[in-house]
């Protein structure tokens, strides 16, 4: 639900000695962190951060944050909007790398679909602030990434394709982040 998905409940580890990790967690004692509406769809961590994507779809084009939460604190330190609907996230050799979905016909629906492109954003973290960078992944009748997988100096993207017998035309998108481009297609 939209309320649910605006509190983040933190499950670490506890306990202490040879029984850390075992026994009951009460999730009442445990930190939250809330986020504003809608709440996020998808988290990630790395750099230091936890990342959080808006979500989930609720409109074409206004779910574009990502927060950026500090560990120690459970507290937002930045925002950042990326001007494409966010739809995953995953993070991988130095980057936040996130799925967005941007709409190509003013938000309107077409018979055949609806009409946008798929996007690849990477979001490296730095001294002189946040570096982010953008891949227009496919365009035409598409529904966005559907997720996002990083490791191995490679970003994985499943997409999915909308016609009017509904989605299908789904692919597995190979992304080269040392040549900046789709390198496979299956």
């Amino acid at each position: 639900s939209l309320k649910t998905s605006r509190i983040i409940t933190r499950l670490a580890k506890f306990g202490t000695g040879p029984s850390a990790g075992w026994g009951t967690l009460d999730p009442a004692s445990t930190p939250k962190i809330r986020l504003p509406k809608p709440g996020a769809t998808g988290l990630a961590r790395g750099s230091g951060y936890l990342w959080a994507i808006a979500g989930p779809k609720t409109s074409f084009g206004i779910d574009d944050r990502v927060w950026l939460i500090e560990p120690a604190t459970n507290e937002i330190v930045q925002t950042l909007h990326l001007g494409r609907q966010t739809t995953s996230i995953d993070f991988g050799d130095g980057a936040a790398w996130i799925g967005a979905f941007a709409s190509e016909r003013k938000e309107k629906l077409y018979t055949s679909g609806v009409a946008g492109a798929s996007w690849l954003f990477s979001v490296r973290t730095g001294a002189a602030g946040l570096r982010t960078r953008r891949y227009r992944l496919e365009k035409g009748d598409t529904a966005g990434p559907l997720a996002v997988s990083a490791g191995l100096a490679k970003v994985w993207v499943p997409t999915c394709g909308y016609c009017n017998r509904g989605f299908d035309n789904q692919k597995l998108l190979e992304f080269d982040p040392a040549k900046w481009k789709v390198v496979h297609e299956i």
